[in-house]
């Protein structure tokens, strides 16, 4: 475990963050993910980085601040975090947010006093905006914490806990693969002849060619990350009681319209540039691209994770009850990577910086951003000049 815990840091470091010689790092991480902050620290001189900077922080802490500080706190972000963030920013750092949190950190807080929190970060725009126009690099890494792994093996102890609840993101997805032996694929004669190697050998592009990797599609990306800041929100922020959302669930909603109402207008959303959804969404590609690293298939070719969905989004969604986003059964899922359907949107510009988040690179099996506009966009050379800048935007932020 330790050696890919070290591999993923490398990742990190020289893929996602790309960090130059001479460069400072700025890390955020949670106290108890510090072993793994001090490998990504580690991984950052081994480049020649400038320094590496320390950004701690702790639930526990967090937690005490919103029950019991001083309520004027809440519409003031400190002076001292603004400068250091913009100040680095400036500089061009490199920045890493490695994001876990106890699932229960902020249950029975007080709304208001989280909402005005986030209003004061205006003190740090620009941080902000540097980081979402790519004036300096960025990334977001999620690992789990023992309090999540002891929600989901309860009798185990702590360190047990971690080490499962990893061992079953893994095995999960390499049991997929696995089974998936001696594959038919159609013979194409046609395109076999595009590609180098098939004519040579006499071989049709089915039966093996230069490249034999297989991919594994990514359906429902935006929905999941949906459900889990939802059950975030509602379950672990007091709203409601797992036993309850699970109970409206299984009734697909049926007299509980009012609760379906609230997950999918008051809860987060991915496409609305709101990490209290796109860290979600940052875990689960991570974790995606993580357990398929290093299989092989039966070709010899690599296995790849993906964002596309083929037609498995509508398949997936036929076999799928109601989900804790508010949907109900047989709702079809979003196309390949794009947000839930019939959300609202803050807008397009929003949508790309969620759905940039993510370090798209690991994940390259397919999977286009979709967004669908009228044709009516088209009918104005000012509009289709606005159309390129997104699709611009979508490229410099790291998607493909």
């Amino acid at each position: 475990m330790e050696n890919k815990l070290r591999e993923y840091a490398k990742l990190l470091i020289e893929v996602g963050l790309n960090v130059q010689k001479g460069q400072t790092v700025v890390i955020r991480c949670p106290v108890e993910c510090a072993f793994f902050a001090r490998l990504c620290a580690s991984a950052a001189y081994d480049v020649d980085c400038r320094e590496v900077v320390m950004r701690w922080t702790d639930d526990y802490m967090n937690r005490e601040r919103f029950l019991r500080a001083d309520d004027s706190v809440f519409d003031v972000f400190p002076v001292w975090q603004a400068e250091m963030l913009n100040g680095y920013a400036d500089e061009g750092a490199a920045f890493l947010n490695i994001s876990a949190c106890d699932p229960e950190a902020l249950r029975g807080v007080d709304p208001d006093r989280l909402t005005r929190a986030s209003r004061s970060e205006t003190a740090i725009q620009p941080y902000v905006n540097a980081v979402m126009s790519n004036g300096c690099p960025w990334c977001v890494a999620s690992v789990p914490i023992p309090s999540w792994a002891k929600k989901v093996f309860p009798d185990l102890p702590e360190q047990e806990a971690m080490d499962k609840l990893w061992d079953a993101i893994f095995t999960s997805v390499r049991e997929t693969v696995a089974s998936k032996k001696n594959l038919y694929v159609i013979p194409s004669p046609y395109l076999s002849l595009f590609f180098d190697g098939c004519v040579e050998k006499a071989r049709d592009i089915s039966l093996g060619c230069t490249y034999n990797n297989w991919g594994l599609h990514g359906t429902g990306l935006a929905p999941a990350a949906d459900m889990m800041a939802a059950v975030e929100q509602m379950v672990y922020g007091g709203e409601i009681s797992a036993q309850a959302l699970v109970a409206a669930m299984d009734a697909d909603f049926v007299d509980h319209e009012a609760l379906r109402s609230r997950l999918k207008t008051a809860c987060p959303k991915m496409g609305n540039d709101d990490d209290r959804a796109d860290r979600h969404a940052v875990w689960l590609l991570d974790t995606f691209a993580d357990s398929v690293k290093g299989l092989t298939n039966e070709r010899g070719g690599c296995v790849r994770a993906g964002t596309g969905s083929a037609m498995y989004y509508i398949f997936h969604a036929n076999e799928l009850g109601a989900t804790a986003d508010g949907r109900e059964a047989g709702v079809p899922l979003p196309a390949n990577y794009a947000p839930s359907l019939n959300v609202k949107l803050s807008g397009p510009v929003s949508l790309i910086k969620s759905f940039t988040k993510p370090d798209l690179n690991r994940v390259i099996n397919g999977g286009p951003l979709t967004i669908e506009f009228s044709d009516s966009v088209f009918t104005q050379a000012e509009s289709i000049t606005k159309v390129a800048q997104l699709v611009r935007l979508f490229v410099l932020r790291g998607g493909h």
